[in-house]
């Protein structure tokens, strides 16, 4: 509470605190005053996918503070990304002069890497990763427009050119790069998966399979934050200490994509995949708990991908993670429209055949 005893005093040696551990960090300039609106936040994992970055990274120290913590072009290790994480920085900044020119640029990058693409490199995964970060961002901060549909495309035609090249999903866990935990890595994970269990199930359609990517790669898009992506019931929901507008968010979440997926005019019917991803048979999913007959094989096929992406996403992918989230799945999946996709993932979802 604002009017308690002791509070002024105690908020200005917070402040204090913060901005003395600023200088302390031997920053290369001194704290610099800027209005925030100057500057678009960006997720720290984000840079996680650089090694260095084309534009000045800031740290924000109050609604006005900010300093610049690394140079454009210098190189920067990850480590020192994770100490800022440890102390719960979750955004850092860049000026929004910058935004366009890097969302274009970094767009361009992908897209010409593509074009030389080597499936038998794990920078491969890397390079998707990066593209699915940059679309996000893209579409977050300026809508679906030619840049962000090229870059998708350009994406699904590598996962789908992936999944052909890899005979069995376990030799993609092998090669995994679990470093990069969160929504982009969740929605790479949950592609590939998916495009395994229709494999099985023996759908060659090339719409089809375009359709479970580009819906991987939105689902969740407008999670407030990365931690959200290993929730998969609210029962897990409820065990956590959250906001309640970040509670809410992730129960709206599901719709929230879904309106952003309707923007793909050449994907029509993605948004029904999206709103649904996590429901259930049984009516133990959320946010509609709608009947099991307006559950379709699709949705089946998605809802368990993005399941066990969820599960072994930032893991060490091994058998025993991979039985024991089968196991977990039994009561939900192993039901209705959901069987077939359940007996499938007995048989594929391992390391070795």
């Amino acid at each position: 509470p604002f009017d308690r005893d002791g509070f002024y005093d105690e908020f200005k040696e917070k402040i204090q605190n913060a901005l003395k551990w600023a200088q302390d960090e031997e920053f290369e300039q001194a704290i610099e005053e800027a209005n925030a609106d100057d500057f678009i936040p960006m997720k720290i994992k984000s840079f996680y996918l650089y090694n260095s970055f084309p534009y000045d990274i800031y740290l924000g120290i109050t609604a006005k503070s900010f300093v610049k913590l690394i140079s454009a072009g210098k190189t920067y290790s990850h480590s020192s990304l994770s100490k800022y994480a440890k102390k719960n920085v979750k955004f850092l900044y860049i000026k929004k002069d910058d935004q366009l020119k890097y969302l274009e640029q970094e767009s361009q990058k992908c897209l010409k890497a593509y074009q030389a693409i080597n499936y038998n490199n794990k920078d491969a995964y890397l390079l998707m990763l990066r593209s699915i970060t940059i679309a996000h961002q893209y579409i977050l901060a300026l809508g679906v427009n030619s840049t962000v549909m090229q870059l998708t495309d350009a994406t699904i035609n590598a996962i789908i050119e992936l999944t052909k090249q890899k005979a069995r999903l376990g030799d993609i866990f092998l090669e995994y790069p679990n470093l990069y935990q969160g929504i982009s890595s969740k929605s790479l994970l949950t592609a590939m998966i998916s495009i395994a269990i229709s494999k099985k199930l023996g759908w060659e359609s090339e719409t089809t399979k375009r359709k479970l990517i580009i819906s991987a790669i939105l689902h969740d898009l407008t999670l407030p934050e990365e931690v959200l992506t290993k929730v998969n019931t609210v029962k897990q929901l409820d065990s956590m200490d959250i906001k309640e507008k970040t509670r809410f968010e992730y129960m709206n979440h599901p719709m929230d994509a879904a309106r952003f997926a309707k923007q793909f005019v050449n994907y029509p019917d993605i948004d029904f995949i999206i709103e649904n991803h996590h429901e259930l048979p049984n009516k133990n999913g959320f946010p509609n708990k709608p009947s099991n007959s307006k559950l379709t094989q699709i949705i089946a096929v998605f809802n368990a991908a993005q399941y066990i992406a969820a599960e072994i996403d930032g893991e060490e992918i091994s058998n025993q993670l991979l039985a024991k989230t089968l196991k977990q799945m039994t009561q939900n999946f192993d039901i209705g429209i959901f069987k077939e996709t359940q007996k499938i993932l007995k048989q594929i979802l391992k390391i070795k055949a």
